[in-house]
């Protein structure tokens, strides 16, 4: 809002979803028993929730925060130091937010059926892989999608390889490396035109490296309608501690 300006800062990862140093502990009571479950949350890996070094970072920007926005305008970048975080896009960021034009409304569809940021997944892997699709829609935008498939290797929640790692390390199939350069044009015109289900009639029938698009475009027209809920898993627990509090 014009008249309105505020900064918040969130990282959000669209790439991958598990990360050992992104597990959340949280404590409940049982009785006289305290249990201590670490788990991973099924909406994705949050910047702020990562190692000490990224809580150390955030610190910093919640007292940076505290400022003026004249204040936060005239911070020499020189007088910060982060131990994880890019600070010249921090910068960068800080001075859109407060120079820049507010961002326009896109999809009142999008702003309110929609979480502004998500990890989604297909719920089963079915002929050996499933379909990832992490997005950023503040404001009804689509800003940011990844699409990405995910080979199942083994039976344990982490028990795969992504197709956009086959084809940096080199070790996908020119068929695999092929289909995914069209999940990169799919995902170009998604973002340029701000609507999930773009073109997904030019694509439905394709079978590229042995996966179907069908596939994608029937999960991207479920995004489009808002239906994403059986797309965001479910809580992964990965310890269980019972303790005798103090």
């Amino acid at each position: 809002m014009e008249d309105h300006r505020a900064c918040v800062f969130l990282g959000f990862n669209l790439r991958y979803r598990y990360d050992e140093d992104y597990a959340i502990t949280e404590e409940l009571m049982d009785g006289n028993k305290l249990i201590a479950i670490e788990t991973y949350l099924p909406s994705g890996m949050i910047w702020q929730e990562g190692p000490e070094s990224h809580k150390r970072d955030s610190a910093i920007i919640h007292d940076f925060f505290e400022l003026s926005e004249e204040e936060m305008l005239q911070a020499d970048p020189k007088d910060y130091s982060f131990e994880a975080l890019d600070k010249d896009m921090f910068f960068e960021l800080v001075h859109t937010a407060l120079e820049g034009d507010p961002e326009e409304v896109g999809s009142f569809e999008y702003l309110t059926t929609l979480p502004s940021f998500a990890m989604t997944a297909e719920p089963e892997y079915l002929d050996g892989y499933k379909i990832q699709i992490g997005y950023i829609e503040p404001m009804g935008n689509i800003d940011e999608l990844f699409i990405d498939i995910c080979y199942q290797t083994g039976d344990a929640y982490h028990d795969y390889v992504q197709l956009s790692d086959m084809v940096e390390d080199g070790s996908a199939s020119p068929e695999q490396a092929e289909a995914y350069r069209k999940l990169k044009e799919i995902e170009r015109a998604i973002v340029e035109h701000n609507q999930l289900n773009y073109g997904a009639e030019s694509y439905r029938t394709l079978e590229l490296g042995g996966i179907q698009f069908e596939r994608l475009a029937t999960y991207l027209e479920n995004l489009h309608q808002g239906k994403y809920e059986g797309y965001l898993g479910e809580m992964i627990e990965l310890s269980l501690e019972w303790m005798i509090p103090r």
